[in-house]
């Protein structure tokens, strides 16, 4: 429950989406209406629990709420991280864009995503090992390749009599968005080549 509450590995389809969401909505909202009783004596009505306006929720909390806006704010946060977690997962899991799980934080226009969320079908292949307790986990949005077509290491002569030692990697990446995953594999190549080129340096300078 941990994983799929704050991890951002495990599939989230529709139904999970829509049961987990409707459940903490609830616990949220006790919570909330508990803590503005306790703490300033008013009633924290449903329609200020579900406005996605900050300002007509500090009304509803009255002219002096001192402290209490905080309070919520600071028990919010880890409501606030499940449902991005969730809505970033369920979007790759629905085959569109991972980042639209981020409109999770834009106000009016979040519940017209999460709704899209809760009826959008799951997409892609999955694994058939029923056994393995990942067997159900696909992000769409890695579905692709990364592939070394050809590697080559070169002497330069240089002056003195000395050699420079140069590699070079030619790939193939085939993995949304491209821009993306593009920084990570040339970085990832050029620090393999360091550590090779490090490694012949050394050997070379001890014989």
């Amino acid at each position: 429950m941990q994983l799929l509450l704050f991890g951002l590995s495990r599939q989230v389809d529709r139904k999970t989406y829509l049961v987990v969401g409707l459940a903490l909505g609830v616990i949220k909202y006790a919570i909330d209406f508990a803590v503005v009783r306790l703490l300033s004596g008013g009633t924290w009505t449903l329609a200020a629990y579900l406005t996605p306006s900050l300002a007509l929720r500090l009304d509803a909390l009255g002219k002096e709420p001192g402290p209490l806006p905080w309070i919520m704010l600071g028990y919010a946060l880890p409501f606030a991280w499940v449902g991005v977690s969730m809505s970033v997962r369920r979007a790759a899991d629905s085959g569109i864009s991972p980042w639209w799980g981020l409109g999770f934080f834009v106000p009016f226009a979040n519940y017209v995503l999460i709704a899209c969320l809760c009826v959008l079908p799951s997409k892609g292949h999955r694994r058939q090992d029923a056994s393995s307790p990942d067997a159900h986990i696909h992000p769409p949005h890695l579905d692709g390749y990364f592939r070394s077509k050809r590697g080559e290491f070169r002497l330069v002569p240089l002056r003195g009599g000395r050699a420079r030692l140069e590699g070079s990697t030619w790939y193939e990446l085939d993995i949304a968005p491209f821009t993306y995953w593009s920084l990570l594999a040339d970085a990832i190549v050029h620090r393999i080549h360091e550590r090779v080129l490090a490694h012949v340096k050394i050997q070379t300078e001890s014989d």
